[in-house]
């Protein structure tokens, strides 16, 4: 399980909102959201559509809602993202469940 917060270094806000709030012709940078504190991605049952970026910002569509990751920089969002794949990976590594049969 992964935690993406607010409080992270060089995350300015996180923001989610639906599809009913961005139209589909929307290209500006002003969006009706609501601002959040964090979200967590569990590996193998979070689910997202596409994960974009558009210059500061990492975009996590799920199908009927987006959050919005806003960082300070292109070259904050890049590094964060680079952790993000190596906390999935190591996740993935670590979360290998071992079964164990009781003889009798």
């Amino acid at each position: 399980m992964l935690r993406v917060s607010k409080n992270t270094n060089k995350i300015v806000s996180i923001h989610i909102s639906t599809k009913e709030q961005v139209p589909e012709n929307y290209i500006g940078s002003a969006i009706a959201s609501t601002e959040i504190d964090s979200f967590v991605i569990i590996p193998g049952v979070t689910s997202y559509n596409h994960i974009y970026s558009r210059k500061n910002i990492l975009i996590f569509d799920g199908g009927d809602t987006y959050i919005y990751v806003i960082f300070s920089s292109e070259g904050d969002l890049e590094r964060f993202f680079t952790q993000l794949m190596r906390d999935i990976k190591l996740n993935q590594i670590t979360n290998v469940s071992v079964e164990t049969k009781e003889t009798k």
